[in-house]
């Protein structure tokens, strides 16, 4: 019994470490994608961009060209983008 009472605490003191670890180095990519969006949301002249669903190119917003599809807009960088949108 105090074999498999060690064992446990042996796993319980690793799963920690290792989540430990895990938080160190994963979240950094993950809250840093999510800055990056935030940054891709506004230029680095204060213009708004916006996402093209079909490349994922980010654009500003007054040079997109937009399309009203079920009371959202959506943006595209140019009419291939918009017509392969479309086709898909």
């Amino acid at each position: 019994m105090p074999g498999l009472v060690r064992l446990l605490l042996v796993l319980a003191v690793g799963y920690l470490v290792i989540a430990g670890i895990r938080r160190l180095f994963l979240p950094a990519a993950s809250s840093g994608q999510k800055r990056a969006r935030q940054e891709h949301a506004q230029g680095a002249d204060g213009v708004a961009l916006v996402q093209d669903p079909q490349c994922g190119r980010f654009i500003p917003q007054d040079e997109a060209i937009q399309v009203s599809r079920r009371g959202r807009t959506v943006y595209f960088c140019s009419q291939e983008c918009r017509a392969a949108y479309r086709a898909a």
